[in-house]
């Protein structure tokens, strides 16, 4: 070192002096947002970071840790000529080339050094200095996942309905998936939320996902909607014009930073799963659900409730999900839905993906077992494999609709007929409710009753044509009334009940027959009655009950001849006895063993009828002591009496057993015996 003095050296000394330079350092700190506490972060390890030179070069690359990252090395951005301008050429960029699974990528930062300086003079320390991109406002964004087809407007439904059912009991179905995309995209900035709807979006979609509930956490008072409508949305608060306060403006400005570290945050991936009612896009719980990633692996499941099932921090930004519905509620009618394959955006938005849960359908008809036509007045219930009553109502005349009906066996059960129109309760039906949003047909026919009338000749059996016939009911209404053509005659649907059968006019040659009293059965099985004509010229027993004055079978009958010898003995049935009756001249060259002989003014010919056994439950009856003439050309009965012979009405013997008091009521006449024969079949 020289001293001088006016240009003059006056001293000098050697001085030993060491400069030594210090390299720059900076931190480079990966934090992520808490999802308990926004404002709150964490050190995230697993994020690939990078520093590239102003010339694209890479500088520095490293994956984050549990610590800081330490960088040194790095170039000032200073000349150090005589001016010692700054130099605002070299400035580096911090990027994230890969986020850590569960987090989106964070915006590029920008920065320089240079060296600190202290009152003018430099200092052997690094200045940081930050390129700060600033929103306008604060704000809140998210997305709206949806498929774009949709179980109760699909064209294909049926064949898809189908294949969804063979693969749910057999497990061999192809799995059906379908791609969800992004429909809307929404901001709420400055009380005002902003819904920009995709070029993907439809109108179903946008009424099936677009739910003024899933925006109750903000706070917002306009509503702005874009490339779409949606009147239901929030209309009171939709404005037509863009507030100007709802854009956001982003603003950058270098700062200087707090010491030498660089903060980068991560926010997490935010997905919220909505399962919802395909109808009334409520949430449906119960439903078991699953995320599955790319190579089939589950890595979320829950059962849903009534809330959306959020998912933080677990989804990988980019990535591709599907969600898969592996139980749907069927207990409460519900169906599985198709499967939803949706992307993961690495945004930082709040993912709204809807799956959407059709329901069964059954349509019930009950209808007439000959025409198929719907049957009004028929009471039905559905009841489950336990007997739960599930559903019940009265037939209209059309087929009734039931919806949500769980899933499995389920019966039918008619309790009640509409009688009153001739049907009868039909079998129940049981059916299976398959896992299907398609409409499902049952149907349960109603039989109705039938009754054969037969007009038969009491001596041969067969089918008498020419008697006028006619049914009433027991109010003395006439529900039928015809002429017999040699068949019997076939009524359907008459009301299940009491009727009385009775010939208006008898055939030529025959003797008019006694009334029917009959009861139809509610039974679809056809039900025969049979009245007897006996020709003229026939005498006529009837075994009768004294009560109901109907015929009475099980009785043991004798008809015994004035000197005690039996002619004919036989057991009643529902057909009354007959017998031929003729002069003694005519008898002479008959062979017939059984036969009555007319009496005359000058031959008596008297008979007894004799009970020699009585049905159960009923007491003998008095014998009978009668004769029978010719008057006026008319077969005429004569009663003996304790006063003489006296003159019956008509040619027909009744004897009338009545019931024992202390006998329990034979079961026949529980149910109203009949007149006449009553062969059900």
């Amino acid at each position: 070192m020289e001293f001088t003095y006016e240009g003059q050296t006056i001293a000098w000394q050697v001085v030993d002096c060491i400069h030594s330079d210090k390299q720059t350092e900076i931190t480079i700190d990966k934090q992520a947002f808490a999802s308990a506490d926004p404002d709150a972060t964490f050190a995230l390890p697993g994020a690939t970071l990078t520093i590239t030179d102003w010339n694209g070069n890479v500088v520095d690359s490293w994956e984050t840790s549990d610590t800081a990252h330490v960088v040194r090395g790095l170039h000032l951005n200073q000349s150090f000529a005589p001016d010692y301008a700054d130099d605002l050429g070299k400035i580096y960029t911090l990027t994230e080339t890969r986020p850590a699974d569960g987090y989106t990528t964070a915006r590029s930062i920008q920065f320089y050094l240079k060296q600190a300086s202290d009152n003018g003079a430099y200092a052997q320390e690094t200045e940081l200095w930050v390129r700060e991109t600033v929103a306008s406002a604060e704000y809140q964004t998210g997305s709206i996942i949806s498929p774009l087809e949709f179980a109760d407007d699909e064209p294909n439904l049926l064949q898809r309905a189908l294949d969804a059912v063979t693969g749910f009991f057999t497990g061999t179905g192809e799995t059906d998936v379908q791609d969800g995309v992004v429909i809307a995209n929404w901001v709420c900035v400055n009380g005002t939320l902003t819904v920009t709807f995709t070029d993907d979006t439809t109108d179903t979609a946008i009424y099936k996902c677009l739910h003024e509930r899933d925006f109750a956490g903000l706070d917002f008072d306009r509503v702005y909607l874009v490339n779409g409508a949606a009147p239901d949305f929030f209309p009171d608060k939709q404005v037509s014009e863009k507030p100007a306060d709802s854009e956001i403006v982003y603003t950058s400005d270098w700062h200087k930073a707090e010491g030498t570290t660089i903060t980068m945050v991560d926010a997490p991936t935010r997905i919220r799963i909505s399962k919802l009612d395909i109808t009334t896009s409520e949430e449906v719980p119960g439903a078991e659900l699953q995320i599955m990633d790319s190579e089939g692996h589950v890595v979320e499941s829950w059962t849903s409730g009534t809330e959306p099932h959020t998912i933080e921090s677990k989804l990988i930004a980019g990535a591709t999900y599907t969600l898969v519905e592996t139980l749907a509620p069927t207990d409460e009618g519900y169906v599985p839905a198709r499967s939803i394959r949706f992307t993961v955006e690495d945004d930082g938005k709040v993912q709204q993906v809807f799956m959407q849960d059709d329901y069964t359908k059954v349509s019930i008809s009950k209808t007439d077992i000959a025409t198929g036509a719907e049957v009004p007045g028929a009471h039905l219930q559905i009841v489950d494999g336990e007997g739960n009553l599930l559903a019940e109502w009265v037939t209209d005349g059309t087929p009734h609709y039931i919806e949500r009906l769980p899933v499995g066996t389920l019966t039918l059960i008619e309790t009640q007929a509409p009688t009153e129109d001739g049907y009868v309760r039909a079998e129940n039906v049981i059916f299976e409710v398959l896992p299907t949003g398609e409409i499902q047909r049952v149907e349960m026919k109603d039989d109705f009753t039938k009754v054969e009338i037969s007009k038969k000749d009491i001596t041969n059996g067969d089918e008498l044509r020419g008697a006028h016939l006619r049914i009433t009911d027991a109010d003395g209404n006439v529900v039928a009334e015809w002429v017999t053509d040699g068949q019997p005659h076939r009524i359907d649907r008459l009301q299940p009940g009491e009727y009385i059968l009775a010939e208006t006019a008898a055939p030529n040659g025959y003797k008019l027959a006694e009334s029917v009293r009959f009861v139809v059965e509610e039974s679809g099985r056809i039900q025969k009655v049979t009245m007897y004509d006996a020709p003229v010229g026939t005498f006529t027993i009837a075994k009768l009950d004294e009560t109901s004055n109907t015929t009475l079978a099980g009785a043991q009958l004798a008809l015994v001849d004035g000197s005690g010898t039996v002619i004919d003995r036989w057991q009643t049935t529902g057909v009354p006895h007959v017998l031929p009756v003729l002069t003694a001249e005519d008898a002479a060259g008959d062979p017939r063993v059984h036969l009555l002989l007319f009496s005359t003014d000058t031959t008596e010919y008297t008979y007894t009828l004799v009970e020699e056994g009585v049905p159960a439950g009923y007491l003998a009856a008095d014998s009978i002591t009668f004769k029978l003439m010719q008057v006026d050309g008319e077969l005429t009965m004569f009663l003996r009496t304790d006063g003489g012979w006296q003159k019956a009405d008509e040619p027909t013997l009744r004897m009338f057993d009545a019931r024992n008091p202390d006998a329990p009521v034979p079961e026949v006449h529980k149910t109203f015996p009949q007149t006449g024969e009553f062969l059900p079949q």
